[in-house]
């Protein structure tokens, strides 16, 4: 693992942001909290009076908010979701992708010489992606990734972080005015605003996100099949 690619400009988009945003979420949920059981806001107090320190611990959370967050995201949320409605409205391409996949893997167990009671193994486990990647133009590849993988991953991240902001700022504005410090006639606007924010932003991301994974399928699997040369000696 390259530590310092955390830092390229694909994982810049995709993790640290969301997780700035994350952090300051939970920032607002906890401080909520305090406020609800100590009348205090123990985290903004501590950050006002260390302005310095407090920044220099928000960038190592943040950057592991962000990956956390993309993990759920990528084992869970994604494929749950996106992945999923995916799969039911394009069928026909899947259909087509498995097909031609299955008679990629065929073709290189030929011309690999797989043992006969190997190659059911070797139709299974064998990733096409990898098996051709020295086939493959790594800038182009870099290229596709960041084009649309990256952005699908910074805007399924940033719906997750935009509705923990949500939350907590309406957890704060509630409790403010359950304490009286914040008007019955301003709690409305507060709250018509974050909801509405809330809802564009993710329904926004909600359909790049779903256009990114579409065309991330099928420009991937594209350029796998323009990796892909067949002559007739097999070697190509």
């Amino acid at each position: 693992m390259n530590i310092f690619g955390t830092f390229a400009y694909g994982n810049i988009i995709k993790t640290f942001i969301p997780g700035i945003f994350i952090v300051f979420g939970m920032f607002l949920i906890i401080d909520s909290v305090n406020f609800w059981t100590v009348d205090k806001y123990l985290l903004i107090e501590y950050g006002s009076k260390n302005p310095i320190l407090a920044v220099a611990l928000m960038i190592p959370v943040a950057i592991f908010s962000g990956i956390l967050c993309n993990s759920f995201c990528f084992s869970w949320f994604t494929p749950k979701f996106i992945g999923k409605e995916y799969l039911e409205k394009n069928s026909e391409f899947e259909e087509y992708r498995k097909s031609l996949s299955g008679e990629i893997v065929s073709h290189y167990a030929n011309v690999l010489s797989i043992p006969d009671n190997l190659k059911d193994n070797f139709n299974k486990y064998t990733d096409i992606n990898s098996l051709l990647l020295v086939r493959k133009d790594l800038s182009a590849l870099q290229y596709l990734r960041e084009s649309y993988w990256y952005y699908l991953e910074f805007q399924v991240n940033s719906i997750v972080a935009v509705a923990i902001i949500a939350l907590g700022s309406t957890s704060h504005v509630l409790l403010r005015y359950n304490a009286d410090l914040m008007s019955g006639g301003a709690v409305f606007p507060y709250l018509f605003m974050v909801g509405l924010f809330a809802i564009l932003i993710i329904k926004l991301f909600w359909k790049a996100a779903k256009m990114n994974y579409k065309r991330h399928q099928e420009k991937t699997f594209s350029y796998l099949l323009g990796a892909y040369h067949v002559c007739k000696d097999g070697n190509k």
